[in-house]
This record gives C-alpha cells, structure tokens and sequence, in this order.
C-alpha cells in the first residue's frame, strides 16, 4: 500500500492511469500493469536474506496473476530483484518483454556520486549503469558515464 501511495502521488493529474495497492489478488482484475513489491523477511547481513521469504512470497501470487489478468505486464521491484524478476518470467511462462524488473536506483546514485564528484549538475552526467543486485555483487561501469554535453 506504501508503493501504491508512492507511485500515485507521481502521477501527474491529467494522467489515465491509476494505481491501486492490495493484498488481494482478485483486485489485478483486468490490469495492464501489474507490480509486484511485496516483502516477506528481513535483511540481516544483505537483500539476499529475503530470497526464500519472498520467492515463496512470489511463486504464490504468480500462480494467479494470469487468472485475474491475461495480457498483462509485470513490473518486479520486490528484492532481490534480478533473481526475482528471472522467477516471476519462468514461473508466469510470460514473454520476457512482459517482465520487467529492476530498479534504477544504483545507477541513479553513482549518476549523483559522479556528479558531486566532478563537482558538476547532474544533468551533465550520462549513461551512468550499475549492473547486478542490489548489493554485494553490484558492479559500477564507469566506462558508460558520459560527463558533458550528450
């Protein structure tokens, strides 16, 4: 329900669309956009220690996702996001251009960290990628950044 207010109050006012949180699988009826941002443990040591929570989290709300909504998107931002993301797409038999995951919150925090350091706007800073969970295993590119003009 907190994603719902989040992702509600970013849509602007003339905006079709709408956002509605729930816990109750029958409200996706008919949804062109389903996401899932659902969590089901605790991080101890890294966002891996919620994978088997929120796998089994997950299997069960894929398994009638297609009941409620047959051509439908899913968007996955429950973590770890890679691996369940690759879950959602095997488990769903979806096309994988109807799974998306992932969030751009790495990449966006070294676009800001490259900015601060070359002691520039972010709008100068391009293509700067991270790649990899959101964790440990991460991996800047900073052969992608751009700093300039583009």
């Amino acid at each position: 329900m907190g994603e719902e207010l989040d992702i509600s109050n970013a849509i602007p006012e003339n905006s079709p669309f709408s956002v509605v949180g729930t816990d109750d699988i029958s409200k996706i009826k008919d949804s062109k956009v389903v996401v899932i941002a659902g969590n089901n443990g605790k991080i101890k040591t890294g966002r891996m220690d919620l994978l088997k929570g929120n796998l089994e989290m997950t299997r069960d709300f894929v398994k009638n996702i297609q009941k409620y909504a047959q051509d439908v998107k899913i968007l996955v931002i429950t973590n770890p996001v890679d691996i369940i993301t690759y879950f959602v797409q095997k488990e769903s038999e979806l096309p994988r251009e109807n799974v998306i995951g992932g969030s751009n919150l790495d990449s966006n925090r070294l676009h800001y960290l490259l900015s601060k350091e070359r002691d520039t706007k972010q709008s100068d800073i391009h293509d700067s990628l991270v790649l990899g969970e959101h964790g440990d295993t991460m991996v800047s590119i900073f052969s992608r950044a751009i700093y300039g003009q583009k």
